[in-house]
């Protein structure tokens, strides 16, 4: 394995890895918000100051968010984790993995800010999370190309075929 392509692979390894702890410490930022009862949304009006809605509305969206937190904590784990300890040692499998976790991940969550009925695309609200797509996108670009040329083999780890 070249020098070069190490290299590549594990500066993609530790993007890949800033983006999912990001991940992971806006899951953290949007959990306390919500559990310390601060609402609702970085970048958005308080919906408890505009409108009056039953109290019962509030307890639902703040189990929708501390649900949600969890989701994004969790893949914010599971990409650090494949980064880390599979991408950085050059497996595929790892890399694929993170990739398809944090895409299904931001795929879901993004663009349902755009739409009409929320309108929730303030820079504030959604800043962190392009933060850590885009440190997420070069870390996997920049391994992805490196394992491309260099891939792990069975033999490379000494396991029988």
């Amino acid at each position: 394995m070249d020098a070069d392509t190490s290299t590549g692979r594990h500066l993609g390894a530790q993007l890949m890895t800033v983006g999912g702890a990001l991940f992971v410490g806006y899951g953290i930022y949007s959990l306390l918000r919500t559990v310390l009862g601060i609402r609702y949304e970085v970048g958005v009006e308080s919906l408890a100051e505009s409108t009056a809605p039953d109290p019962a509305l509030f307890d639902y969206l703040d189990h929708l968010h501390v649900a949600f937190s969890g989701f994004m904590i969790a893949t914010g784990i599971a990409v650090v984790s494949l980064a880390w300890y599979g991408v950085r040692r050059g497996y595929p499998w790892a890399w694929s993995t993170a990739v398809l976790t944090a895409t299904v991940a931001l795929v879901t969550a993004i663009p349902v800010h755009f739409g009409a009925a929320f309108d929730y695309d303030h820079l504030v609200h959604l800043g962190p999370l392009y933060l850590a797509a885009v440190a997420f996108a070069a870390g996997a670009a920049v391994s992805g190309r490196a394992l491309h040329w260099q891939a792990r083999t069975p033999e490379d780890d000494n396991v029988e075929t």
